[in-house]
């Protein structure tokens, strides 16, 4: 195959990192798994990935993960997870089309996937843009029993209300006591099969990291066994900051499963026509369809590593 000079991520895939693999998700395609010995230079490669880079420089960097060659790129191309042309501005259509493109909502019921699944609301920003995601996870039937921890944060951004109205049930405080629960956090760590975290902002990442257990959400994650994916929503520059890295590295050793991201819409800059930077959870653009896909895919990463 001849590889394009150019190269991009494709911004209405997602990708899944774990300790040592990564999965490759979108399109009407399984997962594409691949086993890695530094998933973090991975991560590295997606953010630069997100701006056309020439297919030369990028396998000739210092940084290039090793398992990346002219067959690995073959087949992410084919698949379409990465994108190429003979310019950069050929592949400016990828990122007009994740903008203006983005489903919100998801409703096609599915396959059920797991009996329990418990999704995590942080405080981030992104919180707010969760309900339609939420409903959407309630509607696909994924799942047979849906849980929503949202922290107090997260209470800011996205009302407990409204997702009680459409029947999810909801938690917010350790003590807290229903539908013939009166420990919250070992009934749903011991009944959850999957667990979700999304948006999940820089200080959730260090709690969780830490398992620290100073909230619902940490220690519910502390006390289970259930798969762990990780969806990080801030800036670049959050991002970026050693100490989070720190974070995402420890989460990944011990075997928890981050979502890559991908664009996002600072909240500060949003009404100043800005340009989307680096960072979010990287569903926006391929909606709710897009989090089944990558939760499906961390199904098949943790049977794969046993």
């Amino acid at each position: 195959m001849t590889l394009p000079s150019y190269l991009v991520r494709n911004l209405s895939h997602l990708v899944v990192s774990g300790r040592d693999c990564l999965a490759f998700c979108g399109g009407d395609q399984q997962a594409l798994l691949l086993s890695v010995q530094a998933p973090a230079n991975w991560s590295d490669l997606l953010q630069d990935l997100i701006q056309p880079q020439a297919t030369s420089e990028v396998l000739t960097a210092a940084s290039c993960p090793a398992e990346l060659d002219a067959t690995c790129l073959g087949r992410l191309l084919e698949a379409g997870h990465l994108l190429g042309a003979e310019t950069p501005s050929q592949l400016e259509h990828n990122k007009r089309e994740a903008l203006t493109k983005a489903p919100a909502l998801h409703l096609s019921a599915g396959e059920q996937r797991c009996r329990h699944l418990l999704v995590g609301v942080t405080g981030s920003i992104v919180a707010g843009l969760m309900a339609q995601t939420l409903l959407s996870l309630r509607f696909s039937g994924f799942q047979e029993q849906l849980d929503v921890i949202l922290t107090s944060t997260a209470g800011r951004f996205l009302s407990r209300d409204l997702l009680e109205a459409y029947g999810l049930r909801c938690w917010q405080d350790s003590f807290e006591q229903q539908d013939g629960i009166r420990v919250p956090h070992v009934a749903l760590a011991a009944g959850a099969d999957l667990i979700c975290v999304l948006p999940a902002s820089a200080d959730s990442l260090d709690r969780i990291a830490r398992s620290s257990c100073r909230d619902l959400l940490s220690l519910t994650i502390t006390a289970s066994l259930a798969p762990v994916l990780v969806a990080p929503v801030m800036n670049g520059t959050m991002w970026n900051n050693p100490g989070v890295q720190r974070n995402v590295q420890q989460l990944r050793e011990d075997g928890r499963f981050i979502l890559e991201p991908s664009m996002i819409f600072g909240a500060a800059d949003f009404g100043r026509d800005a340009p989307p930077m680096y960072g979010g959870h990287g569903c926006l653009w391929s909606g709710p369809a897009g989090l089944l896909q990558a939760l499906s895919a961390v199904q098949q990463m943790r049977a794969r590593s046993g």
